[in-house]
């Protein structure tokens, strides 16, 4: 795999259903936001998921977005265990963070498209990114952080245009996991 497939296949896929997954992630802030995050792992699990099937070549739909409302408290669980861990992990030094999130980057799809238990989904994603290629996953994570710094400090926080391009970033960074998941599922068979 190749680091540069990953953008540019994430960006086909953006491309040919932008209408699509711009209002799916239209739908997935504003309720995470209504919800204070509350409903946030399921939807995105569902927003990732659209990209993972994009990339094998079905049709996506917005309504896809709801399709893990079963997988609400496993998700949330998982979701609350991450962030507790990388957030530990970045003030520990930042690099320690970001290894975790590298390592832990499939776990919510892993664990939206299997039965997994949240120990499970992150022992999975573990094993998905090491048979991609954990420096390959990395350097696309650092590649990220750093545009996000980038657009960070360029702009004051509260302006629209940051605002603007922060969500066009995520809309970009959750298919880039959806992609991930998708080509680690082919390693797979």
């Amino acid at each position: 795999m190749r680091i540069e497939d990953v953008f540019i296949d994430t960006f086909n896929i953006l491309k040919d259903n932008f209408i699509v997954l711009f209002i799916s992630f239209i739908i997935l802030c504003f309720l995470s936001t209504i919800s204070f995050g509350i409903l946030a792992p399921f939807l995105l699990a569902g927003f990732i998921m659209m990209y993972k099937n994009a990339h094998e070549g079905k049709t996506i739909t917005i309504d896809m977005i709801f399709v893990y409302k079963n997988k609400f408290l496993p998700l949330l669980g998982l979701v609350i265990v991450m962030l507790i861990s990388i957030g530990i992990g970045t003030m520990l030094l930042i690099i320690p963070g970001l290894i975790l999130s590298t390592m832990w980057l499939v776990a919510i799809p892993a664990m939206a498209n299997e039965e997994l238990s949240i120990s499970e989904a992150i022992g999975a994603s573990k094993k998905y990114i090491n048979e991609i290629g954990f420096p390959r996953v990395f350097a696309i994570i650092i590649i990220m952080f750093i545009l996000y710094m980038i657009i960070g400090f360029t702009f004051k926080t509260g302006n629209f245009i940051i605002s603007f391009l922060f969500c066009f970033i995520n809309i970009y960074v959750y298919g880039i996991i959806g992609v991930l998941y998708s080509k680690a599922l082919q390693y797979e068979t």
